[in-house]
């Protein structure tokens, strides 16, 4: 598989029956919630199969005023609510190191996202949301991405 490949609901094809299951289901009122709902897929010890396509498989549109193009203060806010939920997740299931690393990744992206958010925000919204930005969370994303995040709320 390769470096780059993101777990996404949106180009995956599930059985209703594994959902039903393993009560596994999307979280409402919260975007960017596929992450959660994709790791429980890929943790619920069931035999998966992944099958990894071209780029060209999934053609995303981007719309002026979606989400992804104007993202809000609880847009900002659920992707440090879907990391708190992987990690409740990972926590109760015990995975062994190999899952917490894979799973560390995704959410340092996830964190990685919203910090982009943060730095697209007008300054306003970014005073209402910088106590978000903890130094252990950029530490986390440093180590598991090799970036070199810093910040300063002032």
């Amino acid at each position: 598989m390769s470096h780059n490949w993101i777990p996404g609901v949106c180009w995956s094809i599930i059985k209703r029956d594994l959902l039903i299951k393993h009560n596994i289901f999307f979280y409402e009122n919260i975007k960017a919630e596929d992450q959660i709902f994709y790791i429980q897929i890929l943790t619920c010890k069931e035999s998966l199969i992944v099958i990894e396509a071209s780029n060209i498989i999934y053609n995303y549109r981007v719309r002026a005023d979606s989400i992804m193009t104007s993202p809000t203060i609880k847009y900002f806010i659920d992707h440090f609510t879907v990391c708190q939920l992987i990690t409740d997740w990972v926590n109760k299931n015990k995975f062994n190191d190999d899952v917490i690393n894979a799973t560390n990744k995704i959410k340092s992206r996830i964190y990685q996202s919203a910090l982009g958010i943060y730095h697209n925000f007008p300054e306003d919204n970014r005073k209402q949301v910088q106590h978000y930005i903890t130094q252990d969370i950029l530490d986390f994303v440093n180590q598991y991405l090799g970036t070199n995040y810093s910040f300063n709320h002032s």
